[in-house]
This record gives C-alpha cells, structure tokens and sequence, in this order.
C-alpha cells in the first residue's frame, strides 16, 4: 500500500508583522504602570477634629483622677522617709555610745526655715558639719517641745504598752548611755516624735518613739486615726 505524505501549506509572514511581539510590549507596559502605581505614596487617613478633641477629653478626665493620688502617695512617701531616717539616725545613736562608751546626745535645733537634727558626736553642745545630721525639708513640721499638738493628731494611747504615756522631745536632747539605754533628765517614758506638713494633716502623721531601753519603732496614722507600727 502507498504511504502519502501529508503536505502542510506553510503560512507566509507579512514583513513586519509581529503580533507576539507587540502582545509582549503591550504586557511589560501594563507591568510597568502596575509598579509605578504600587511605588506611589499610600493615601493615610489622619485625626478628624472630632477624634483630636475626643482624645484630649479623655486625657484630661484621665488625668484629673490621677494626679491626686499621685500626689497623696508622693507626700506620704515623704513623711515616711523623714520619720525613717530620724530613726536610723536614733539608732546610730545608741550604736556610737556603746561602741565608744560614753553618753552621746542626739539634738533638735533650726538653721533658717529648716529644723536639723544631729549627734553630737564630739560633744561640744554645737553643730558641726562633721556630725551626722538630718535637715528636715520646710514644709515638714516636727511637732515636739514647744509645738502645739494639732487636735486631730492621734492620741499614744493607740500605740498600746508601753506608749499610753510619752514625753514629747525635751528641749535637751535624746541622749544615750553608754549601755544602750536612754538617760532621762527626769522621769523614764518612751519619748514621741511626730511628723506632719506645715500645711495641715492632711497626708496623715509619721511617728518615732524611743523606750527607756533604746527600742527605735516608726509610726503611722492618718488624721483622727489610729496609730500602727511599720517597723
């Protein structure tokens, strides 16, 4: 059997006519506006005027409710750290009068608007910048001898045993004995520092008592509260 060929006419291509050529033009343009649209600066939605004033409302309401505790807490925190270091400085006291065996006094006395308390430690009756002294801020009122007792100042009696009865800071001094223990110019009851603003109570009180035997203990209390030992 005769096998025949299939023929296939061949398709004459006009001179310059080159349509895949101009289907790949036409992509890379189409490629070309796609990149330069997605480089292009995003459009950003800001804050409408409504939204601005809506924040500061909120901030401020939120701030109004913040700011006095803020403050209530930071006060407190300073009367605290006034009634520490008195304390520490009482307890350096008695640590220096053993440690050398002598009386050493711890006294209370005013540089301009400021109230220093320091230890005489050369024992001369007079401050010098070598002793060891606290200076109480101005707007801290150390209510002792010569002080006026606010009415809403807690009463010791708060305090329990030994503290129903206590001597305010004597005119004299806290002074120490040799052995640790207080030396009292008359009769033996813990003694009483009281701590509050000048302005008034109303961030409360800070205590330090000292008993006959040398015991340091720091107070606190709110106006016409109760006392309670924090250390």
């Amino acid at each position: 059997m005769a096998r025949f060929a299939s023929v296939v006419p061949q398709q004459t291509i006009k001179r310059g006519s080159q349509p895949w050529i101009l289907r790949g033009k036409k992509c890379m343009t189409d490629q070309k506006k796609q990149s330069r649209q997605s480089l292009g600066t995003p459009t950003v939605r800001g804050f409408s005027l409504i939204e601005l004033v809506v924040a500061v409302l909120v901030a401020l309401v939120l701030s109004a409710i913040a700011i006095p505790s803020i403050v209530t807490a930071y006060s407190q925190y300073r009367l605290g750290t006034q009634a520490t270091l008195i304390a520490s400085h009482l307890d350096l006291l008695r640590f220096n009068a053993v440690r050398k065996n002598t009386l050493l006094t711890l006294y209370f006395t005013t540089v301009g608007a400021n109230t220093v308390i320091y230890i005489d430690s050369n024992k001369n009756g007079a401050l010098d910048p070598s002793d060891p002294q606290i200076m109480l801020p101005t707007d801290i009122l150390l209510i002792g001898g010569g002080t006026g007792v606010p009415p809403d100042m807690p009463d010791s009696g708060s305090m329990g045993t030994p503290y129903a009865t206590v001597i305010p800071i004597p005119a004299t001094g806290i002074s120490f004995n040799a052995n640790g223990t207080v030396n009292y110019p008359g009769a033996s009851k813990p003694y009483l520092i009281v701590l509050t603003f000048a302005s008034g109570s109303k961030y409360g009180y800070r205590a330090v008592t000292v008993t006959p035997m040398g015991e340091v203990r720091v107070w606190t209390a709110d106006a016409g509260g109760n006392w309670s030992a924090t250390s």
